[in-house]
């Protein structure tokens, strides 16, 4: 399958939402693209900007239409169309919608763009396939839905000139305008193109008929079901249920031990869309069957070979709601699958293939020595490793995504349990806080508290058995040797603890002695000190006599005053002159 050209129920942006070009009234809805709307004179416009890169495909659509018009006569002049082209599809909206003026309608805006009403350009070269009614001809005036095809090398300007191009081989009648109708188109790689339809009428299948199921998906059991109208089921077992109709061949069964989705593949089988199972299971009719039947299919069209040009194919898809009918589509389901095993059948996406892959996917090499295989091997193993060191990375960074999302989900919770209990609190009736609703509250807390210490409890002693176990089970399984290594690591680890110690003993040791030895210095140079003050003699000078004033000679002094020799004191201090006695 190639996933940029396909889709199941809709188009989002994760999900190549980018790949597409949707305009006028398309859009993606949560459960299915809308290609018309319920309204009249709409038209929508779908195409691809990515190019289909094989010429040996298939697509499968899945759409549902519905006439919503006073007469429901029809899709009259509606039309949705399908096309397959060799260039790409250029569309500009801005453009269109600036070149609308006078009646403001969508059709001049196309017109002077360059669209024809059929919503491609003129110059048109490819395969179109139409969905529309006979009235659209102008031929005849009994509503006939049909569904024809062409090949153009240039588009005519409306249905009705494309309808007279196309010739009665290719155009069948078929009631296209039903809850599910599936159109399948083959393109080979000679350029021929074939189509086929499948409409499916799900209540006349259902209503009364009794289905197998296949756990499987493709082996009945013994266990059946039976579907009744309105809704109504019952199993073999006698237990009822009911079922509903859903978008897109769908139908939603709820039964007591059964809830599930179920997609119709034919008239015959249905499987389980959801929820996801890894090998689906189905139900069946008439025995089991895997896919859909011949007899389901309406062979519509067979071009002949060269319709379609080699090389790249742009898939588009258009429509009109009619002016009378306001016909209503809607596309639930489309599929393209790529039959050349030597291509992609697509570029790169979303970088999970790289171009280097594309290239080894493409190439087809035959390796005749030994040489060219080591090459090819090199190559191969560099581009594992750049793959896994990439999508390590990726999913490493997504791991940590979703812790923060789990963080971010807890702290909500507790903030939810918090309004929580404080609305269930409150009184309504007395506008009051609820003393009995808060003393509940306590109440349960203390005994959360209480469970939890329990269970953590309860938890370490696991933990402190396990580890018991995991000893004992480790000193059972040592041997001799492993026991005399472990004894000769414990016995060297005490002597390196003694010997740390010794050296922490002698570290103070030598410590103390380096103590007393500035100790006994200092008392030395004390000594010393006192020796020398007692052959020195300290003279001060007399600003009064100029004369030396000693101890002896009997003046008054005082050591931090200055005297005269008459005993005044001085107010600024004088020289001091040491004499040294010999």
């Amino acid at each position: 399958m190639m996933p940029q050209h396909s889709f199941d129920r809709t188009l989002t942006f994760d999900d190549y939402l980018s790949n597409w070009t949707l305009s006028a009234s398309t859009m993606a809805l949560r459960d299915r693209l809308q290609l018309l709307p319920n309204v009249a004179d709409r038209y929508g416009i779908m195409f691809s900007n990515q190019s289909i890169q094989t010429n040996d495909f298939e697509f499968t659509i899945v759409l549902s239409a519905t006439d919503n018009g006073d007469g429901k006569g029809g899709p009259q002049d509606a039309f949705v169309g399908f096309w397959l082209a060799n260039a790409p599809f250029t569309f500009n909206e801005t453009e269109v919608i600036n070149k609308i003026d006078g009646e403001k309608k969508w059709a001049d805006g196309m017109a002077k763009y360059g669209l024809s009403p059929l919503c491609v350009h003129r110059s048109f070269r490819g395969v179109g396939v139409m969905f529309t009614d006979e009235v659209a001809r102008g031929t005849s005036y009994r509503s006939r839905q049909i569904i024809t095809a062409i090949r153009s090398d240039g588009l005519p300007n409306d249905v009705k000139s494309y309808l007279n191009q196309a010739t009665p081989d290719n155009t069948k009648q078929v009631d296209w305008m039903t809850p599910s109708t599936t159109l399948k188109v083959r393109v080979k790689p000679d350029g021929s193109v074939t189509g086929s339809a499948m409409t499916l009428d799900i209540d006349s299948l259902l209503n009364g008929n009794s289905w197998t199921v296949a756990w499987d998906g493709v082996t009945p059991s013994d266990q059946k079901v039976t579907f009744s109208p309105h809704g109504k089921m019952v199993d073999s077992t006698g237990k009822q249920g009911t079922w509903s109709h859903q978008r897109g061949n769908r139908i939603k069964i709820d039964m007591p031990d059964l809830k599930c989705v179920l997609r119709f593949e034919a008239s015959t089988r249905a499987i389980v869309e959801e929820p996801y199972m890894d090998v689906p299971a189905a139900i069946l009719y008439d025995g089991p069957m895997r896919g859909g039947s011949e007899k389901d299919w309406i062979k519509i069209f067979d071009l002949p070979p060269s319709s379609l040009q080699q090389g790249n194919v742009f898939m588009g898809i258009t429509g009109f709601s009619g002016f009378q009918s306001r016909v209503e589509v809607d596309i639930h389901r489309l599929t393209t699958m790529n039959f050349n095993i030597k291509v992609m059948g697509e570029a790169e996406g979303d970088g999970f293939f790289s171009q280097e892959w594309a290239e080894i996917l493409e190439q087809e090499k035959r390796y005749v020595n030994q040489a060219s295989q080591t090459e090819a091997l090199e190559r191969l193993t560099k581009m594992l490793k750049e793959h896994m060191e990439k999508y390590k990375s990726t999913g490493e960074d997504q791991r940590k995504q979703l812790i923060h999302l789990e963080d971010k989900l807890d702290k909500l919770g507790m903030q939810m349990a918090q309004y929580k209990a404080a609305a269930e609190s409150f009184s309504w009736d007395s506008k009051k806080l609820d003393h009995e609703a808060v003393k509940r509250h306590i109440t349960g807390i203390k005994t959360l508290l209480v469970r939890h210490k329990e269970q953590h409890d309860e938890q370490l002693n696991r933990v402190q058995a396990a580890a018991a176990k995991m000893k004992d089970q480790a000193s059972a399984h040592m041997t001799p040797d492993s026991k005399a290594k472990v004894e000769q690591v414990a016995s060297q680890s005490k002597a390196v603890i003694e010997a740390a110690s010794r050296g922490s003993s002698q570290t103070h040791l030598l410590l103390f002695f380096m103590v007393l030895t500035v100790a006994g210095l200092g008392f030395l140079f004390l000594n010393r000190m006192r020796y020398y003050e007692k052959k020195t003699l300290f003279l001060r000078s007399c600003s009064q006599c100029s004369g030396f004033v000693t101890p002896t000679r009997g003046h008054v002094w005082a050591p931090a005053l200055r005297v005269s020799c008459s005993g005044a004191l001085l107010r600024t201090p004088q020289v001091v002159v040491v004499a040294r006695w010999t």
